[in-house]
This record gives structure tokens, C-alpha cells and sequence, in this order.
């Protein structure tokens, strides 16, 4: 959209009415593009022919200090014949831009102008010019500007006033297509970053259907990849919760099953509001096979260990088997028997038998069906003494060796699809068989199930031979074996408690002084004095070395018994020291009574000793600083002449913070800031005091300056660098700044009742200790205290002065309501004051009559005072009757109201204005102000906004949650982003680090072949020229 025509009179001629259509005209125009160039070429256009201009010129970027900008936009008139490039630099005049960017409206400029560029006017012939500075969110200012060349123009109020209001909706304009541009480049980024996931991966919005999917997915095909993703995922990742599932996925190419490891996690965007989900798929088929294999290993590592055979070797018989055949059954989810052979009757005899339920109503049959040898699978085994394995049973592998047709149809009915066979044998004698089989058509014995099998039928051949001895030895030695286990378990369990004990211990023997035992906290201990390292075995080896100069307090405790306490003992590690507690104790015989051995117990208390010096410490320096502000020095202060000398209060900080105050008071005559107290005991602080009294400060100069003009705090805790000496104002002072040695500061700004009257600065040269939140706040409380005593220095001083203070305030209240009358009528917002009885008009200016007008009850020119409320604008009365009876403030904020040309948005603030002495409400104050295009804008803006922070946030959770190292750069080769993946890939501690390492020279990458790649051949190189990247890494 453009504007082919404007009215035909001027701006200063248009009625209100006209200048609101041209204004509307033109945000409509503005809006109605996301394109800069376009929004740059209408922006100049209407601007061009609005004003009749000789050109129109939009420079970025404009900053403070700048010598030189880029032309972005520039259109000549058709009579101006001098060219002016797109892109190319031009000089500025950096007190012409200052004056830009710190007025509030366009300022003009004229070729006699003696702080312009002469120089740049001559070359564009520019005679004179009005120029404003755009600040759009989120980039640098522009500079927006109209020329005029052929004679030099007088620029009115009226349209210097609509210049503004153009560059208003012009900054709107370029916010949104800066914006626009920037959401297009994330949403490219996150594209391209998510085709880059070697696996599938699918992004949800908040009702759960399925949004996009990148080239994974894609390749493994739609059917299979909504598989993976079931509905209850998704809702958990949309409610918040990161979630993780995995689901068994029929593979229709070749017919198998995979195992697919779904992980989803919600997307946020820049408010914590969740719009939508992520979720990612990987195959772990293979790391599941290999997981199912080791829980495989690890139950049949646990029941070899816990075969449950110990009871056995005290029965008359192995006759009952039943509980290590139900733990083999369970372990290997197999069917189980045990034989056992009978050299008396020559048969194998069912002993143990477990498995499922149907395999178990065959338990009968082979209980009353024994095997000789030679005959079945558990007789032919027995007879050759060698193991039977039947990887896959196909037809009668297994049938033909049945006895008779009854056997034949029970092996038919148990379905064995895999089968192992196993003698048993006791010390070269064969004792029986074990078989395992099982009916799964899925699963296969293997090589480590046949040696799980092999060991099994060991460890019964091993508790038959027990079981033999046992019954020999039961009447000579049954006692000696009680009291040889209790004694072994006593041990066992002695060597588990000092092998996880949280305090080192060690035995030496009271003899020589040699060491008999010592944990792994004892060990961890000694390697501190550097004799020994981590891994030496201390067992015979003499205290002193291992421990220097311990062999003295060692041999006393061995000579005299008594047991010795060390409580936090100081021990030297390097540069630092460690605190322990020590207890040496002796250990004497139960039947001598002589020391025998001695038991050294020590654990580390370094971290609770320094814990409590620093609560100590912390104790004291506040103690101090409450000292500090009750006995501050300041009652003299208030009775003196002049606030010259605050000496005494600047020592009284200084010693309660350790460190140098520095106490400075403005002077309005001046517009300086003169050091009023110091205490230091650095010589260089008193030097710089000398310098400053020479040559004082102004507002926004040094430190002081600084937070006297921002009104806020200043606060290094760690000076780092020049931070502190880069607000010096020249080399002289910059060089007596890094005299003093400044390593923490805090600077805060002296406020009487709302106005500044000076700046605290307080520092430390101690490497030691830096300032913290407890200082700066102990600052902040010296400021209000400092404020406080010259506030009541100021009224002593007026109450001094007798009827000066009258005087002074008739003058200060005339004063004031001059400027209050005529802030009234210029101010940019309607206000109207209205009584609280019967709700009248008293007052009402320019803005707020326009305002009111639009309601269609009375004209612009309409006097409103004795008019009641509701004779101009209906509906407000409740609202007024409300705040005047409650007597409380009422701020509506983007208040919606309907006019005759549709909705509107105002800021309304009505507040009671109360008597001075009665304290009742007696009238009514309405601030109106206009917010109908910034709250259209604002919309536009948080729309766009809230788009590219859930492009954002989807990019965020999509690199998080990335198995594969991703590297982001910009189109200069820069780091702009690293996942965690990628900083643990190549080892890097944090992404500053990985940005400084980002050209992956000093990761010296190969070619495979051995070669160094060059620099313009690495990844990133190659892919920002366009090319393929080689897979090399």
C-alpha cells in the first residue's frame, strides 16, 4: 500500500481530524508490509511527498561516539541531481548526533550550523534538514532525516511535530520487519539443524498432531515412525514432564522387531508457556540385545553364587534337589532335571525337577520312569561323559531317543526347541546328569548358556564330594567346623566395615611400629605428605615412612597405653593446609594385657573448619558494620555551617569494612562533586584525594559521577582488568586509580529525599576477601544515613535563617504553578480535574477536549468546566463515584472504549486529590493518554515475538536433546551455539571455552590417511562456501 496524494494545505493547516485520517493512513501503509526494503521504500515515499521535500535519508547504525555510518535508504526528489549510493559510509558529526539522541524531538539543521559537517552539507548540498533518531527494538538506532537543497526552509512546529509522528510509525514499522527477518532466519537455522539429526525426530504442536518430521524420518517412512509415538508421551511432554519410553516396532521391510527408544521433552517458549513438543527416536535394538545378554550373565553369575547346596551336604542323601533346580530354572527360564545315580540299583533317579506349569504335570512320569545308563538323553550323557548341546531341535532330534512310544509323546508334548545335557561328575566319578531345555521358538541356548550348564553340574559334583566328607567328619570335627566359619565370617564382615568406613583407619604393630592394616581412606590420608602414592601397599612398611615425624606420638601411646586425641590438627598439604581429627588408642591382649598392636583412626575435617571461620568471620564484620551505622559520626554533621568536612564519618566506615570510603557532595553552584571525607591507610588513596581536590568530578564523570547520574549502585566484587581504571578521565588519573590497587568496590549514590546530593565509594586493595551483598547493603544503609543527616543539616539551616525559609517557599510555590500551568497545556496527554461532590469539570486542557470530543456529546471547542461528567462522556460516573468514596488510585491500563470510528485504547489514572488539612477528598484528577497504535503494534509484535521464541525454544530443546555433537556457526565462521553433546565429544569444560576452540585448529583433526586438514577445509569452512563435508571424523 502507498499514498498517491495528502491534502492540499499544509500540515499547520490541518484541523485535528485531518492530521488523525493522514496519521492513520499512514500506519495503515507501514503495516501493511514485513519487508525492510519495502517498509524502507514507503517509510521514504511518504515522507518525500508529504513534506515536499528534496530528499529523504535513513542511516544505521547511529551511536554514541560514532565517526562513520552506512546508508541504508536514500530517494532524491526528481530536481536534485546529486546521487547517493545504497550502502556506502558517511561522516558524522558526533555533537550533532549526541544532540540527536538526547533530544526527545526532530532537531534542525542549517548549513551555518557551526557543530554540522560542512564538509558532508557541500557534497549533498544540503542547505537545511530536520532529523530524528529511530530506535526499533532490538537493533542499533537509525537516523531518519528530510534535506532540503535548493534554498534553505524554515521548518514549523506543526511539521517538525508530524515528522515525529512519522518516525513513530516508522519505528513500529522497521521493528516489525527487523523482527520478521529475524524469525525467518531461526526458523531456517532450526530447519537445517533439525535435517541435520542422523535420527528421527518429530516436533508437536499443543493439541498433540504431528507438525513436522525431518529426513530421518521421512526416510524411514510415515507408518513406521508413527509407531513409535504413542499419545500418552505426547501429553506428558505437553503437561510439562520430560519422558521417555520404549516400544517394540514390527520392521515390515524385514520382517523383525526393533526396539525404539522414544524420548519427548515440552518446548517452551521465552515466558516458560509450553507450545508444543519434541520427540526423538533411536533404535536400541543391539544395546538391548547386549543388555538383555548381561542381566543373561549376571543371573547366572548370582545363582551359581547362590545354587543353594550348602543345606544339602547335611542331609543323609541327595535325594531332594528341587530348590537349586528351581534357581537354574529361574535363571535361565528353561525347564530343569537333575539325576542322580544309585550304584546300588544302578539307575538315575529323578532328584530335582522346576520349570513352567505345563512342564511341570511331566514331573510324575520322569519321577516313576528312572534311566539306566545309556538309555534317553540323561543315561547317554552319563555313559560318555561328555556334555549333549542342541543349539535348534528340528523333526525327532530329540523324540528318538525316547524309550518306548509313551516317552516319545511326553518329549513331544514339552516342545524343546533347544536343549542341553550334561554329566555330573565328583572327583572323576560320574554321579549323575543335568538337562535344560526350553520351549521358546525365539530364543536359542548358546556357548555361555552350555558353560553355565558345565559349571552348574560342577558345583553339585563339588557338593556331593562336600556332602561325602561331611557325613565322615559329622561325629569328630562337626565343632571345629562351627567355630572355623564363625571365625571367617566374623573376619569377612570385620574387613567389609573397614573397607567403606567414612574415616581412615589403620593397625600398626606396638613392636616396630609397622603397619598391619590400612584402609582406602587411611591411604588417601598418608599420600598428602608425599612419601607414598595412592596405590602402595602399606602392609610392612615403618610409620616414618609413610608419615613423617608420626613415630613419635605412635610410640608414646605403645609405651604408656593411653589413648590420644587430636581434635582439628593442622597438617601442611602444599600451599594449603588441611584440619583432622586423630585418635591413636592402644590395643592390648585379652590374656597378657600387654599392648599388642595400636589402632589409628583419622578423619577429615577441613571442610567443617572452614565453614566455621568463615560463620566466625562473617559474625564479626557484620557485628561491626551494625557498630559502624549506630555510632556513624553524623551527629555533628548537622550542626555545622557546611557539609565540607566528613572525615570522621569516612574513617568510622572505613575501619568497619577494612578498606579505604571516599565521601563526595555536590555542589549545584559549581555542578561539581567535591571529595567532602576520606580515610585510607594506602598512601596512593590520599595522593588521588589531593588530585581530586584539584580537579573535581561533574556528573557522569569517574565513578562517583556515574552513580550520582544513574541513581543506582555501582558493584566489582572482583575487579577484573581495567573495569576501574577505564573510568578515569586521562592518564594521569587512570594511572593514580591503578596506584591504589582497587580488588573490590562498591559505589553507591547519596540521596536526600528524593534528589541526589552526592556518592560513597568504598573499596578494598586485599586480595583476601571481596565485598559481597551484606557490604553493598551496608553501603546502601551508610548512603540513606548520609542522606538523612544532610536533610536535617538543610532544615536546621532554614530554621536558622528565620523567615528566609517562607520567603523562599511563597517564591518556590509561585514557582511552581507557573510551570504547573504551563507543563498543563503542553503536556502530550489529557488531563482534567473534576470535583468529588457533583462531579463538574474545573479544569481540562487541549488534549483531554479532543479526547472527549470523539465521544460525539460535545465539539473541540466546547467549554467542559461546570459540565457534569456524564453530559460528556456517558458511562464514567460509576467509575469516578467510586474512586471519590474509596479515596484509592484507579490505573486502567489499554482501558478499552468505543467511539463512533470503533474501539479505542487509552491509559486512564484517576486519583482523589485530598484536602492539605482535613485530609478529605475534594476533587478528582484524569490523566487520558492515547495507546490505541502501540497496543495494535504491541499485538503485531508480541505475535511475531511469541513465533520466534517457539522456533527458538524448539531449536533449544532439539540441541539438548541431541545424542551427536552439533557446532552452530554464523556466516563469518563465528561459534554461536554448542550442545552438551558436542562439548563432551571433544572434552571442552564450558561453551565460552568451546567458542574460543570453535576453528577446531588446536583439536588437530586428519585427514584418515594422516594428513593435517588445512583451516579452509574443515567442516564448518566447507559448508559455509556451499560445499559437501567429507565424513572424515
Amino acid at each position: 500500500m502507498s499514498i498517491s496524494a495528502y491534502p492540499p494545505r499544509r500540515p499547520q493547516q490541518w484541523s485535528p481530524e485531518e492530521r488523525y485520517r493522514f496519521l492513520s493512513t499512514i500506519l495503515e501503509s507501514f503495516a501493511g508490509t514485513l519487508d525492510l526494503e519495502e517498509a524502507l521504500r514507503r517509510i521514504a515515499n511518504i515522507t518525500l511527498e508529504q513534506f515536499a521535500a528534496d530528499r529523504v535519508m535513513l542511516v544505521h547504525p547511529i551511536t554514541d561516539g560514532a565517526a562513520t555510518a552506512v546508508v541504508r535508504y536514500a530517494l532524491n526528489a526528481p530536481r536534485i541531481t546529486v546521487p547517493i549510493e545504497r550502502n556506502a559510509e558517511v561522516s558524522l558529526s558526533k555533537t550533532i548526533i549526541r544532540r540527536a539522541l538526547e533530544s526527545s524531538k526532530p532537531i534542525v539543521i542549517r548549513d551555518d550550523d557551526p557543530d554540522a559537517n560542512h564538509e558532508l552539507l557541500e557534497r549533498l548540498q544540503i542547505r537545511s534538514a530536520v532529523m530524528q533518531i529511530l530506535r526499533p527494538q532490538g537493533d542499533d538506532p537509525w537516523s531518519f532525516s528530510l534535506h532540503r537543497c535548493v534554498e534553505q526552509r524554515d521548518w514549523t512546529e506543526d511539521e517538525i511535530s508530524l515528522f515525529a509522528e512519522i518516525g513513530r510509525y516508522a519505528t513500529l514499522a522497521l521493528g516489525n520487519a527487523l523482527l520478521h527477518d529475524r524469525a525467518v532466519r531461526e526458523i531456517a537455522k532450526a530447519t537445517a539443524i533439525l535435517d541435520q539429526i542422523p535420527e528421527p525426530a518429530a516436533i508437536y504442536d499443543t493439541n498433540g498432531r504431528l507438525e513436522r518430521m525431518n529426513a530421518a524420518a521421512m526416510r524411514e517412512g510415515a507408518s513406521f515412525f508413527k509407531q513409535m509415538h504413542d499419545t500418552s508421551v505426547i501429553e506428558r511432554a505437553l503437561q510439562g514432564e520430560s519422558s521417555g519410553a520404549e516400544y517394540v516396532v514390527h520392521d515390515q521391510r524385514t520382517n523383525e522387531d526393533r526396539i525404539v527408544n522414544v524420548k519427548a521433552a515440552p518446548i517452551r517458549d521465552r515466558d516458560s508457556r509450553i507450545v508444543g513438543s519434541i520427540v526423538l527416536s533411536r533404535e536400541v535394538t543391539e544395546e538391548r540385545h547386549a543388555t538383555d545378554r548381561e542381566q543373561w550373565r549376571r543371573h547366572r553369575a548370582e545363582t551359581l553364587v547362590n545354587l543353594g547346596l550348602d543345606p544339602l551336604t547335611l542331609q543323609p542323601a541327595l535325594d531332594n534337589l528341587d530348590e537349586p533346580a528351581r534357581r537354574i530354572a529361574k535363571a535361565l527360564d528353561a525347564a530343569v532335571q537333575i539325576y542322580v545315580y544309585h550304584a546300588a540299583t544302578g539307575l538315575l533317579n529323578l532328584a530335582g525337577f522346576s520349570g513352567a506349569a505345563d512342564v511341570e504335570r511331566f514331573r510324575e512320569y520322569f519321577q516313576t520312569h528312572p534311566n539306566r545308563p545309556g538309555e534317553g538323553i540323561p543315561g547317554t550323557v552319563f555313559q560318555i561323559g561328555r556334555p549333549l548341546f542342541f543349539y535348534d531341535i528340528r523333526g525327532n532330534d530329540v523324540i528318538d531317543f525316547a524309550r518306548d512310544e509313551e516317552e516319545k509323546k511326553v518329549k513331544k508334548a514339552m516342545a524343546e526347541r533347544s536343549l542341553i545335557a550334561v554329566p555330573i561328575e565328583s572327583y572323576g566319578d560320574r554321579i549323575g546328569a543335568l538337562m535344560i531345555s526350553q520351549s521358546d521358538p525365539k530364543r536359542r541356548f548358546d556357548a555361555e548358556d552350555l558353560e553355565f550348564a558345565q559349571a552348574v553340574a560342577e558345583r553339585i559334583g563339588a557338593a556331593a564330594h562336600i556332602h561325602r566328607l561331611t557325613r565322615m567328619s559329622q561325629e569328630g570335627h562337626r565343632a571345629a567346623d562351627e567355630l572355623a566359619r564363625r571365625e571367617v565370617d566374623a573376619r569377612v564382615r570385620f574387613e567389609a566395615v573397614i573397607d567403606t568406613a567414612p574415616i581412615g583407619i589403620a593397625v600398626l604393630s606396638a613392636d616396630e611400629l609397622r603397619f598391619e592394616l590400612a584402609n582406602a581412606r587411611f591411604i588417601e590420608f598418608a599420600t598428602h605428605f608425599g612419601k607414598i602414592s595412592p596405590d602402595t601397599r602399606l602392609l610392612g612398611l615403618r610409620v616414618d615412612e609413610v608419615i613423617p615425624g608420626f613415630n613419635v606420638v605412635v610410640r608414646h601411646v605403645a609405651e604408656t597405653g593411653e589413648t590420644h586425641l587430636d581434635e582439628e590438627l593442622e597438617i601442611p598439604v602444599g600451599t594449603r593446609r588441611r584440619y583432622v581429627n586423630r585418635i591413636i588408642s592402644a590395643v592390648r591382649g585379652r590374656f597378657s594385657g600387654t599392648t599388642q598392636s595400636i589402632t589409628v583412626l583419622v578423619q577429615d575435617v577441613t571442610e567443617q573448619v572452614s565453614d566455621d571461620r568463615v560463620n566466625r568471620e562473617r559474625e564479626t564484620r557484620r557485628r561491626r558494620h551494625a557498630e559502624c551505622l549506630a555510632n556513624i559520626g553524623l551527629a555533628a554533621v548537622t550542626i555545622e555551617s557546611s557539609l565540607d568536612n566528613l572525615n570522621e564519618p569516612a574513617r568510622r566506615i572505613a575501619e568497619a569494612v577494612g578498606g579505604s570510603t571516599m565521601i563526595y557532595m555536590y555542589t549545584p553552584a559549581t555542578g561539581e562533586l567535591r571529595m567532602s571525607g576520606m580515610a585510607s591507610r594506602n598512601a596512593a588513596v590520599a595522593r588521588y584525594s589531593e588530585y581530586i581536590n584539584r580537579a573535581p568530578y561533574r556528573p557522569g564523570e569517574g565513578i562517583p559521577g556515574t552513580v550520582f547520574q544513574i541513581g543506582r549502585p555501582l558493584f566489582f566484587s572482583d575487579v577484573k582488568g581495567n573495569a576501574v581504571i577505564d573510568f578515569g578521565r586521562d592518564d594521569t588519573e587512570k594511572g593514580m586509580i591503578a596506584a591504589m590497587t582497587e580488588q573490590s568496590l562498591i559505589a553507591c549514590p547519596i540521596e536526600s529525599y528524593g534528589d541526589a546530593v552526592g556518592a560513597i565509594v568504598v573499596a578494598r586493595n586485599d586480595d583476601n576477601r571481596n565485598f559481597d551483598a551484606e557490604d553493598l547493603e551496608f553501603v546502601q544503609s551508610v548512603a540513606e544515613r548520609l542522606g538523612a543527616a544532610i536533610h536535617i543539616h538543610q532544615l536546621t539551616r532554614i530554621s536558622q535563617e528565620g523567615h528566609r525559609a517562607a520567603e523562599d517557599l511563597a517564591r518556590r510555590e509561585v514557582d511552581a504553578r507557573v510551570r504547573f500551568e504551563a507543563v498543563l497545556e503542553t503536556a502530550p496527554i489529557g488531563i482534567a480535574v473534576i470535583s468529588a461532590d457533583e462531579l463538574r469539570f474545573e479544569l481540562a486542557n487541549a488534549r483531554w477536549l479532543e479526547f472527549a470530543s470523539q465521544f460525539g456529546k460535545i465539539a473541540p471547542d466546547t467549554r467542559v468546566i461546570d459540565l457534569r461528567v456524564a453530559e460528556v462522556i456517558p458511562g464514567w460516573e460509576q467509575t469516578l463515584k467510586q474512586t471519590a468514596e474509596s479515596g484509592e488510585m484507579r490505573y486502567d491500563e489499554a482501558y478499552e472504549t468505543f467511539i463512533r470510528g470503533g474501539p479505542m485504547y487509552v491509559n486512564r489514572i484517576i486519583s482523589p486529590v485530598r484536602g492539605r488539612f482535613s485530609g478529605i477528598t475534594q476533587s478528582l484528577t484524569v490523566l487520558i493518554q492515547d495507546v490505541t497504535d502501540q497496543v495494535k503494534a504491541k499485538r503485531e509484535i508480541e505475535a511475531l515475538a511469541q513465533m520466534m521464541a517457539e522456533r527458538s525454544a524448539r531449536l533449544d530443546s532439539i540441541l539438548g536433546s541431541m545424542t551427536d555433537g552439533l557446532w552452530v556457526y554464523d556466516a563469518a565462521g563465528d561459534v554461536i551455539d554448542v550442545n552438551q553433546a558436542g562439548l563432551t565429544m571433544f572434552g571442552v569444560g564450558s561453551r565460552s571455552e568451546a567458542v574460543s576452540l570453535g576453528s577446531f585448529e588446536r583439536f588437530y583433526l586428519r585427514y584418515p590417511d594422516g594428513r593435517p586438514i588445512p583451516r579452509d577445509d574443515f567442516p564448518y569452512a566447507r559448508a559455509l562456501r556451499g560445499m559437501t563435508v567429507p565424513d572424515y571424523l
